[in-house]
């Protein structure tokens, strides 16, 4: 049962409590303060006492805008004290927040609507409001912590049931040079050791097992000596596998399900500027820390600045000084309006994406069914050639993937006479675990197998869990057109 707060008294992370922030004032915020005023007074996320106290107090007119710059909240700024907490006991946070949260879906719906949609993604397009992101975020930290410290503690036990350090167990695993100075039996019993401790080990949502996967190890950097030849170049073979960051031995967080996180755009929160809260925002707040983000989108048109903003100073700040870079993937279809509408279009709006974020670590994605020459001719070739050249040069990091069929196992575009299990796989089964919608309702995906792909059975669709809901705020449909 998950344990839901009668009240919303929540946790307040913020490190920020005091009512005055004191900085220097831009002219920008100056310009903008009566618009953020605004957006304040008609918050779609709930205050906290000490917010309905500042709320007050404006409609009283008993601020000056130049106290105002000190007192509002931006993305600059958020003032998270002046939003309520989130409606969970610590029990429920530790099973929500833990190694099974799949995804926080910051929208929903999508502006996409392609022809082929596994789930029928709804035109109408609903989204987290910002202070909610921020909440999340912060208890996402705070478990982060927790994780790391579970973590930690697993390595250290693996390296004493064995009795050997990791260093020496990789070389056993993956018959590097120095795996020779290893006897066959010591592997053996070693293997042995490792997989019957793995059985009984309390700490189960660790999804890699010595045991079972030979993909633990790209965890190197904080748990390897740094400076054995061998061992890097062993690690940079297996690049492949995406398991790139920290301690990443539990599934990436996801921000979409029946949606593309580029059209989140909230018009009730802004910067500084007077700019809404956007997609790159959310993802600033979200993949700090041991779990990432995974970023899948369809692109954007080319004359989307926000977006185009998003992947030239976001992804550019995150990923400086990496030594691995993290995967975005663009997915292209010629079930997406858009084609239809003009094909040269698409193609231009395809390749400005993948220029803005191609040195940040892109996967071009082409999903196709049929034999279409005049798809290929537009848009395949091109896009091919794109890859190609751009893949010359080092500084970029770009791949191509071609799935040669879609899913027709629902939505859409349903194969006649039911799902062919020979034929049709099911896309929207592999997020499983505890989901969190835009309105702060809490659903979770039956996992069907326990392996680092965890899945749900095809078919089987997320179940909202009654009476587990976050927070209760204002309608947060988007009240402005296409974020594209």
């Amino acid at each position: 049962m998950i344990g839901m707060k009668e009240s919303f008294s929540g946790y307040e992370d913020s490190a920020e409590t005091s009512r005055f922030s004191n900085f220097e004032v831009s002219e920008t915020l100056r310009e903008n303060i009566e618009k953020i005023k605004d957006c304040f007074l008609d918050a779609r996320y709930p205050l906290s006492p000490e917010g309905e106290k500042l709320k007050q107090e404006i409609l009283n007119n008993q601020y000056t805008e130049e106290q105002l710059c000190h007192l509002l909240p931006t993305v600059e700024n958020p003032r998270s004290f002046l939003f309520r907490g989130i409606n969970i006991d610590k029990e429920a946070e530790d099973t929500i927040f833990g190694p099974e949260l799949s995804v926080i879906q910051t929208t929903k719906g999508c502006s996409h609507q392609c022809k082929h949609c596994a789930i029928d993604a709804k035109c109408k397009i609903e989204i987290m409001p910002f202070p909610a992101v921020v909440k999340l975020a912060e208890i996402k930290q705070r478990q982060d912590r927790i994780l790391r410290e579970k973590i930690n503690t697993y390595f250290e036990d693996l390296e004493k049931v064995s009795s050997h350090t990791l260093i020496d167990i990789y070389h056993m695993k993956f018959g590097t040079d120095e795996s020779d100075k290893f006897t066959q039996e010591d592997k053996k019993e070693t293997g042995k050791k490792i997989k019957e401790w793995y059985k009984n080990y309390s700490f189960n949502h660790v999804f890699l097992s010595l045991a079972t996967a030979d993909r633990m190890f790209h965890l190197y950097d904080h748990f390897v000596k740094k400076g054995d030849s061998s061992f890097d170049k062993a690690v940079k073979d297996l690049r492949d596998i995406p398991i790139i960051f920290d301690y990443e031995i539990v599934p990436r967080i996801y921000n979409y399900f029946d949606s593309d996180p580029f059209d989140y755009k909230d018009i009730n929160f802004l910067h500084e500027d007077g700019r809404p809260a956007n997609y790159g925002d959310v993802y600033v707040a979200l993949t700090a820390n041991i779990r990432k983000v995974s970023i899948l989108t369809a692109g954007w048109r080319e004359t989307n600045s926000t977006n185009n903003q998003v992947a030239d100073e976001v992804f550019s700040g995150l990923y400086e000084n990496r030594k691995d870079r993290n995967s975005i993937v663009l997915t292209v279809n010629k079930y997406e309006p858009r084609y239809d509408k003009n094909p040269e279009a698409y193609l231009v709006d395809a390749m400005n994406v993948l220029r803005s974020v191609m040195k940040y670590g892109v996967e071009l994605r082409l999903m196709d069914e049929l034999d279409d020459p005049v798809w290929t001719e537009k848009i395949i070739k091109p896009l091919k050639e794109f890859v190609d050249t751009n893949k010359k040069d080092e500084a970029n990091k770009i791949s191509f993937e071609e799935h040669n069929h879609i899913s027709r196992y629902s939505g859409r575009n349903p194969r006649e006479g039911g799902p062919d299990p020979k034929k049709d796989w099911d896309v929207m089964i592999h997020t499983p675990g505890y989901m969190i919608y835009p309105d702060g309702q809490i659903a979770y995906q039956k996992k069907d197998k326990k392996t680092w792909y965890s899945t749900a059975k095809p078919g089987d669709r997320p179940e909202e869990i009654k009476g587990a809901k976050l927070w209760r705020a204002k309608s947060n449909l988007k009240s402005e057109g296409d974020a594209r």
